[in-house]
């Protein structure tokens, strides 16, 4: 057995941005004797409360992780949470028949944002431990959904809740590798992908971390059930040659009322059923103006989104004639005569990264 002591640390680390150019790959798993490689019953986590105290910001995101997972209809509710170890119990023991989660050092973890130990009899997983970096630079709050400013422009000060998110699916079975064997991430629109930046759904109040239509796909086919789900999810971000992009470019345009731009969209298909929707673009003086009529740039009626993928298409839209001079955020919003029932209408809406400044000119 492996004792893994935990040094409570903040090390300053700093992030560069990071250019992915493989290309895009479906979920990813392992077999065992023609087996996948999985839990043949639900598994219940246990968190160490001397790194992961009640109440703090990252045993919200451990809590909303769990959460996130249970929440893809489908799939199986194969995660939960067991019960803690005191705040004395400041060392996870490899291999002893405990689902330990905890924050360790970065250097104990190759410095890595986080890592999964897998136990497993062949296909059977016996256990897990999920360790997570405790570095100041990952803080565990809800990222903005597009992207937190920074030079990058992302910032990877808050990639805390997605490496819970990437970590739990490593635990369920997803892009776990052999010992000793080659890298098995996706490169795909997903959580799982090896590194930040990652997509992130969007919501006023949504968790924006949160298991993409390659995530859901990959855990509903480890852990099949018979209940189907619905949901659209509006994204910030898209897939461009294996990288993760912006669907509008990280700055601030002028334009007279009159005047065209173009950016990306993307709508993400998290369900088990293709669906067809109204996409509505609009423009509002705040960025926290999803819940608002805004004003309508255009609406792309009937888009059909097939179930567990996405589309990033693009559109060219004009600033409408009597819009007011000032500064406006640009949104996107699926299902926008909410004719659709979803099993989540948090995340029909989202801010992108790109401004436009009114100017009191044009028609």
């Amino acid at each position: 057995m492996m004792r893994m002591h935990l040094l409570v640390v903040l090390a300053c680390v700093v992030l560069a941005c990071l250019t992915l150019t493989s290309r895009a790959d479906a979920f990813r798993y392992l077999t065992c004797n023609g087996k996948n490689v999985r839990w043949k019953s639900s598994f219940g986590l246990v968190q160490n409360l001397c790194s992961i105290p009640s109440g703090s910001s990252q045993a919200k995101a451990y809590a909303a992780a769990i959460g996130q997972w249970r929440g893809v209809g489908g799939m199986q509710d194969m995660v939960y949470h067991y019960g803690s170890w005191s705040t004395s119990h400041c060392w996870v023991d490899l291999d002893d028949g405990w689902n330990d989660v905890a924050l360790v050092e970065a250097s104990s973890i190759d410095g890595s944002l986080g890592t999964t130990v897998v136990v497993r009899n062949c296909d059977q997983i016996d256990e897990v431990n999920v360790l997570l970096a405790n570095l100041s630079t990952q803080s565990f709050d809800n990222p903005d959904e597009a992207f937190a400013s920074g030079a990058c422009p992302y910032s990877p000060t808050r990639t805390g809740r997605s490496t819970f998110l990437h970590e739990l699916g490593h635990a369920h079975g997803l892009s776990i590798s052999s010992p000793g064997g080659p890298d098995n991430h996706t490169l795909d629109f997903t959580i799982m992908r090896p590194s930040p930046p990652v997509p992130l759904g969007g919501g006023p109040s949504a968790m924006f971390a949160q298991p993409m239509p390659d995530d859901a796909a990959g855990g509903r086919f480890l852990y099949p059930s018979t209940v189907g789900e619905t949901n659209l999810m509006a994204s910030a971000q898209r897939l461009t040659s294996g990288n993760i992009r912006s669907t509008a470019p990280w700055q601030t345009i002028q334009r007279c009322r009159g005047d065209t731009f173009s950016f990306h969209f993307t709508t993400a298909n998290t369900g088990t059923k293709t669906v067809a929707s109204d996409q509505r673009f609009f423009i509002a003086p705040s960025p926290t103006a999803h819940a608002w009529a805004g004003i309508t740039l255009g609406t792309w009626f009937g888009a059909t989104v097939n179930a567990e993928k996405q589309v990033h298409p693009s559109v060219t839209t004009t600033v409408p004639c009597g819009t007011p001079k000032g500064l406006y955020w640009l949104y996107h919003q699926v299902d926008a005569g909410n004719a659709v029932v979803e099993s989540s209408e948090s995340d029909n809406v989202i801010h992108n990264p790109l401004t436009i400044q009114v100017l009191d000119c044009g028609c």
